[in-house]
């Protein structure tokens, strides 16, 4: 098992310790292309280096007043593999690079509430270790080794290793640490020069594959670095084009919080005090589709009723036709799009925006649309009487209903918050 050094304070008394996998460097871009610390930088120094060893050694042996360092950083590094290090199932698995980061942990406390808590107050086990012996170690073994890297370099200050451009993946990275450990305001400077680099790629759309990962994403991105109009605009996104299960098709370890994503889903798992949001939330999905399909039903009703709508009065013969095949032809084109039989709440995997332009492309017929079109207090009447227009208003309001979260409403605490946007 190989190991990987980085000090950003070479009299730091704060012992990060991650891993990674071991990866084939010739199938590597360019490192600043992917947001990277630039490969000719002095902290990254090979494995083994006796400055930087020295460094950590020290760190070590002071974090074990008994004199027991190198005992107690083996066993450390053992618990990354999960298993004891003279285990043969361990030693057949591609050995992960370990990596050492000796930082400041005045820099840390200062930038992180979470690591204040733990190492400032004699409430954990690292902030009395930190007090008793000076230097401690702590195992991250969840995070992203050079994600954090870059967050390290941002609290260090050391400027001239924090990239100006990062990929979206490497910016995803970069807002789970943020926001785990709540350090949003100390990466600011470069948060904002970051997402501008992306925002030619900014999503316009929610569709399933590709497309729905790079919005979730872009979610959690917007989330963490507070950013208004991007929130609106992704959550606008979102309401228009998920299905059902949108929490299942969340990656897995995205900084979006479950008050975000259940206000489209489940309101009855929270609590009471959240039920008027998620409710009203839940509303601007499933409450969308419920008109839509609404409308559909009642016109098919209103037509299967004995009296005959059409408006001509020239010939009582065609409008009972005319009725009949509007009323035909909306049943029959419904039921070849897949609008008709009209399924149960939630709606399963039909978006509002699918069932919009299912909609919209309803093929509705009337005689009064080709055959001896009769003037109505001395107009034509509107294509199938005007079931068309009538599908396109509705579906526009829903639209404008359907208009995103304000990240503000979201973002203030202790308060029984109900976004006003949409209403």
């Amino acid at each position: 098992m190989g190991t990987e050094v980085h000090t950003f304070d070479p009299d730091g008394d704060l012992l990060f310790i991650l891993s990674r996998p071991v990866i084939d460097d010739s199938d590597s871009d360019d490192s600043d292309s992917k947001g990277e610390p630039p490969a000719d930088d002095t902290t990254h120094t090979p494995t083994g280096s006796e400055v930087q060893r020295d460094a950590i050694d020290g760190a070590m042996e002071l974090a074990s007043p008994e004199g027991e360092a190198g005992e107690e950083a083996a066993g450390t590094l053992a618990d990354l593999c999960g298993q004891p290090e003279n285990d043969p199932e361990c030693e057949e698995k591609e050995p992960d690079v370990v990596v050492h980061m000796l930082v400041s942990s005045k820099h840390l406390m200062l930038a992180s509430p979470v690591f204040k808590a733990m190492l400032q107050h004699n409430n954990f086990k690292e902030g009395k270790k930190l007090t008793s012996a000076g230097k401690v170690e702590v195992p991250l073994p969840d995070d992203d080794v050079t994600a954090f890297i870059i967050v390290l370099d941002v609290i260090h200050g050391r400027n001239k290793r924090v990239p100006r451009k990062v990929t979206l993946e490497m910016l995803t990275k970069i807002s789970i640490i943020v926001d785990k450990y709540q350090m949003a305001e100390v990466v600011e400077s470069y948060s904002d020069g970051w997402i501008d680099g992306l925002m030619e790629d900014f999503p316009t759309k929610y569709a399933f594959g590709d497309d729905t990962e790079i919005v979730h994403r872009w979610l959690g991105i917007s989330w963490v670095f507070g950013k208004d109009d991007e929130f609106n605009e992704l959550t606008q996104l979102v309401e228009r084009g998920c299905w059902a299960d949108l929490e299942g098709d969340l990656e897995e370890g995205l900084p979006i919080p479950d008050l975000i994503i259940c206000t489209f889903l489940h309101p009855s798992t929270y609590s009471l005090e959240n039920s008027q949001i998620l409710a009203y939330m839940l509303e601007r999905r499933q409450g969308a589709l419920f008109e839509l399909y609404g409308m559909i039903e009642q016109t098919i009703t209103r037509y299967q009723r004995s009296d005959t709508l059409c408006p001509r009065t020239d010939n009582a013969n065609l409008r009972l036709q005319c009725d009949y095949l509007l009323l035909g032809s909306l049943i029959k084109s419904a039921t070849t799009l897949g609008i008709m039989p009209v399924p149960e709440p939630p709606y399963g995997n039909i978006s509002f925006d699918e069932l919009a332009d299912k909609l919209y492309s309803l093929d509705v017929q009337a005689i009064c649309d080709s055959i001896d079109r009769p003037k109505i207090n001395g107009k034509h009447p509107k294509p199938a009487h005007g079931l068309k227009k009538v599908i396109q208003e509705k579906i526009e309001s829903l639209e404008e209903r359907l208009s995103g979260l304000d990240i503000q409403e979201f973002k203030k605490e202790g308060q029984n918050i109900r976004p006003i946007v949409g209403v």
